[in-house]
């Protein structure tokens, strides 16, 4: 929740616009605190279902998807591999999609 919280705000005080999934639909979150609490999604449990979801937002303008994740061993392969995954599917979909990465220690 801390790390949404902080995302939150920062787009909200920005020019920029910050997308992404919630557990419910948004019309049944009443508080920024059920908001922190219901964002995100678990990337190595959910690879298909968020490529479905990237895949239907925003369909009227150009979309760059970021990947700025890292876990420890094992696990960062297998991050990666979802996350490569996903950008394959929304590059190969939607022609507009430009990808960006920050590099890993």
């Amino acid at each position: 929740e801390g790390v949404w919280k902080t995302l939150i705000e920062k787009a909200r005080a920005s020019c920029g616009t910050l997308t992404f999934p919630l557990s419910k639909p948004q019309s049944e979150i009443s508080s920024d605190e059920e908001l922190f609490k219901c964002a995100g999604s678990n990337l190595l449990a959910k690879t298909p279902e968020i490529a479905n979801w990237i895949c239907s937002v925003h369909t009227d303008r150009p979309l760059t998807i970021g990947n700025y994740t890292y876990l420890d061993g094992a696990l960062h392969v297998q991050l990666s591999l979802a996350c490569d995954s996903i950008m394959e599917r929304l590059c190969s979909e939607r022609k507009d999609t430009s990808i960006a990465f920050l590099c890993t220690p």
